[in-house]
């Protein structure tokens, strides 16, 4: 009965038979009774080898050979998923019955399957009431390829993981050989099994070879941080490692096409971002001891879809946009500058000065928490100015470009020009420069932070996330952070 056994681990193929001819074999003498396996058996081989012929010979009760075309049933055993094939072209069976000669001799070519491991096929001629074992070992082929995992990934500084090699034959069984490692430059090291420790900051290459095979793993070793960040996906706050460890939900977040942007409070484990409830956008703080509560619990009843907050680093305000119809600019149907205290006091619209006629939103508050960067219109353009909060002065020069990002060190600020391409500018408007040109295809997601020191900013494009190195705009890919957008780092 043909079935689709063809990938399974053995295959055993009819030989003809001398008897099957009509050529007289030799009797042999009385012997032990059942069956016997003369030969064929015990072998290992690589997987889908054609080996010699199996042959048994099959004695009744008394001793004597089993009498002329007595069927010997070859089949299966549990667990070995052996199939069976006739002479001639191939064709697969549970099963298969051969008759004996008159030497009481059967015998059969065994192919072995495409998967390693024990197999056997039991032998029994039914009649008579007698069986055998016949067992195989089937091994992996030639080595055809050799494959790293993980192919990318991350770690912090200090951190190690192991890479694993597979070197396969051409089914994709995988082989023992040993395997010859290499890192691309110092910075990283690799032990003979694999292991991967790294020492400094930057992109790497871990090298791996065997039996003239190469392949290459790539690791980015990262700053120790932490982040805040947006779950699109999932519609939540998480707080999350740089290195992609120790995520956890803060809080729910629902969104309504505008950004949460998560932001750490200074000096807290609280984190500010926008929620739409049923009333509109609103500002709320994720608590450490779980839930959130309202930023502004008694805002003015004029004052809706709050959005965008940025604390100072070292200051008391927190600056955010919204609509407010008694404070912003009379002609400006959009969103005004404002800004509160950390603990939701202190509330003051900014609006008028930052922007007498059009709207401003996207603020970016310096460390200090005395000036903001935000985003307006400038001949028909978004375009980026700052406003000294003290003395009411706007700034001269502008740039265009959107989501002003101010430097913990209070000297540049980091921003998207028109291509979503991330520029950097210094904070009196000079030296205005591209910091890098990322590799994904997809636009930058928007918000993107700056880490402590001033030296990295990390940003996302499409799902893609990426570390990058200001001073000469080195990328190291985050693929554990894929996924998530709005970072915060802490």
């Amino acid at each position: 009965m043909v079935n689709g056994y063809r990938r399974a681990l053995c295959c055993i193929v009819c030989a003809v038979l001398p008897g099957a001819c009509g050529k007289e074999a030799t009797v042999p003498p009385p012997g032990p009774p059942g069956v016997r396996i003369v030969s064929g058996s015990n072998i290992t081989d690589s997987v889908e080898a054609v080996l010699s012929p199996l042959v048994v010979e099959v004695r009744d009760g008394s001793g004597r050979v089993a009498p002329t075309a007595t069927l010997v049933r070859f089949s299966t055993v549990a667990g070995s998923w052996v199939s069976f094939t006739a002479a001639g072209p191939l064709l697969a069976y549970d099963a298969l019955a051969v008759a004996t000669d008159s030497a009481g001799r059967a015998s059969i070519r065994v192919q072995l399957g495409q998967r390693p491991g024990a197999v056997k096929v039991l032998v029994e001629a039914l009649a008579l009431n007698v069986r055998d074992t016949a067992r195989f070992v089937v091994i992996p082929g030639q080595p055809a390829s050799l494959t790293l995992s993980p192919r990318d990934t991350a770690l912090f500084v200090g951190r190690d993981y192991t890479l694993r090699a597979s070197v396969s034959d051409r089914l994709g069984n995988l082989r023992t050989d040993s395997v010859a490692w290499t890192a691309s430059r110092s910075g990283v090291s690799v032990t003979a099994a694999g292991r991967v420790a790294s020492t400094t900051t930057g992109r790497y290459e871990v090298i791996a070879r065997s039996m003239g095979f190469v392949d290459t793993a790539k690791v980015s070793a990262l700053p120790l941080a932490r982040l805040a960040a947006w779950s699109d996906a999932g519609q939540a706050i998480v707080e999350i490692g740089l290195d992609g460890s120790d995520r956890r939900i803060r809080t729910n977040v629902r969104s309504a096409g505008k950004s949460p942007r998560p932001q750490w409070l200074p000096g807290s484990e609280r984190i500010v971002y926008s929620h739409y409830s049923d009333e509109g956008q609103e500002l709320r703080v994720a608590e450490v001891s779980g839930g959130s509560t309202l930023f502004l619990p008694s805002r003015p009843a004029s004052m809706w879809h709050l959005a965008d907050a940025s604390p100072s680093l070292r200051g008391p305000w927190v600056y955010f946009a919204a609509v407010d119809t008694s404070q912003c600019p009379p002609s400006n149907r959009g969103y005004c500058v404002h800004r509160a205290r950390a603990d939701g006091t202190g509330l003051e619209s900014l609006g008028a000065a930052a922007s007498p006629t059009l709207d401003s939103s996207l603020p970016s508050s310096s460390p200090d928490g005395s000036r903001v960067a935000f985003v307006t219109w400038v001949n028909r353009a978004r375009a980026i100015r700052v406003l000294d909060v003290t003395t009411r002065n706007l700034s001269s020069w502008h740039v265009v470009g959107e989501y002003p990002q101010w430097s913990p060190l209070g000297d540049r600020i980091a921003y998207l020009d028109s291509t979503r391409v991330p520029h950097v500018v210094n904070a009196d408007g000079t030296g205005g420069r591209a910091i890098a040109r990322l590799p994904s295809t997809f636009y930058s997601n928007g918000h993107f932070s700056w880490s402590p020191d001033g030296e990295w900013i990390v940003l996302g494009y499409g799902w893609e996330q990426y570390l990058v190195r200001v001073a000469n705009g080195e990328i190291l890919p985050l693929p554990h952070l894929n996924g998530l957008r709005d970072f915060a780092w802490r």
